[in-house]
């Protein structure tokens, strides 16, 4: 049983908004996608980074302090409000806050992504 089939997937699908599975797909294989990761740098070295075709990029936001530099700039890490941009961290709690921030910001088309074990398992779906 896959991470996808638990009632912890599907608990934390509802609350932190995730993307169906489909827009995680196609969001990946876009080109021009902006793929943001919010986990911290020793994260990404550890687990590695979500594989994303477009732009990938890296910021920190956490439950305490939320998305400090996407509040500040998100015009550094996504220059049109209308671009798609998808988020994903460790369990998609960080994501939501980054979404939630960027939407504040006027930003439309915004992805929380989840988990990276979660997004892998997805992509790995489609390879079946």
């Amino acid at each position: 049983m896959g991470i996808l089939n638990t009632d912890d997937y599907a608990d934390r699908f509802k609350k932190f908004d995730f993307a169906t599975p489909d827009e995680i797909r196609q969001a990946l294989n876009d080109p021009s996608a902006i793929c943001i990761d919010v986990r911290t740098k020793e994260e990404i070295d550890a687990t590695g980074k979500v594989p994303c075709n477009g732009i990938w990029k890296q910021t920190i936001c956490n439950p305490m302090n939320g998305c400090r530099a996407l509040e500040q700039y998100p015009e550094l890490f996504i220059p049109a409000k209308d671009s798609l941009v998808f988020i994903s961290c460790k369990s998609g709690r960080r994501a939501k806050i980054a979404k939630d921030t960027l939407e504040s910001k006027g930003y439309k088309n915004v992805l929380n992504g989840g988990g990276l074990e979660d997004v892998k398992e997805i992509l790995q779906q489609n390879k079946m």
